[in-house]
């Protein structure tokens, strides 16, 4: 997978969750939203599930926003 603008998951209606690696701020696309809104994942909530995989179904993974290290958990 590559980070480009964003990431997303070949096949448009799989989920994902990110595993955080290293502290920072996710700009993520929930699964679900409808439209094109975006939900920053704090410093803190990242901070409080480093190694462990963060309850929130993703599609898309932003960039531009995005300062943690994670990995991809499908």
């Amino acid at each position: 997978m590559v980070l480009s603008k964003y990431t997303l998951v070949p096949d448009d209606k799989r989920a994902f969750l990110i595993i955080p690696l290293a502290a920072g701020t996710v700009k993520v696309h929930l699964i679900g939203e409808t439209g094109p809104d975006t939900y920053t994942i704090s410093e803190t909530e990242v901070s409080a599930y480093m190694g462990s995989p963060m309850p929130y179904l993703i599609d898309k993974v932003f960039v531009d926003g995005t300062t943690a290290q994670f990995n991809i958990g499908l």
